[in-house]
């Protein structure tokens, strides 16, 4: 059985630490770690797609919760969502968030998604 993942991500970790990590909690397990990459992907396909909610609230403080069964099934989901509020502008969700100015609404979501996937691919 899959290794709980409670408390896996630490802000602040280089990428090789996640890197560390993650092999932990999928055990070693490059087919799950396929599927969570799939299943990122389509998460951050449906965000791109979104011409309603996503363009106008500012994301703060999600999270995203990937569930691995024990016979290696996967599904992932955002959660966190209590402090999304409603924007005053159409966001853009994908700027870098050191080039973002201070009090901005944008906050880089797709960046911060993208790195993610990328994190995982690299295991």
């Amino acid at each position: 059985m899959l290794t709980s993942t409670h408390d896996v991500f630490c802000v602040g970790e280089t990428d090789e630490e996640l890197k560390e990590r993650f092999m932990t909690v999928i055990e070693g397990r490059l087919d799950v770690r396929d599927k969570i990459v799939v299943e990122l992907t389509k998460l951050l396909t449906n965000i791109r797609s979104s011409t309603s909610f996503f363009p106008r609230y500012e994301i703060i403080g999600s999270s995203i919760l990937h569930v691995v069964g024990a016979t290696g099934t996967v599904s992932t989901t955002m959660l966190d969502l209590g402090k999304t509020v409603k924007s005053k502008q159409v966001l853009k969700h994908d700027l870098d968030v050191s080039s973002t100015p201070p009090g901005s609404e944008e906050e880089g979501y797709l960046v911060g998604l993208q790195n993610l996937i990328k994190v995982w691919e690299s295991l």
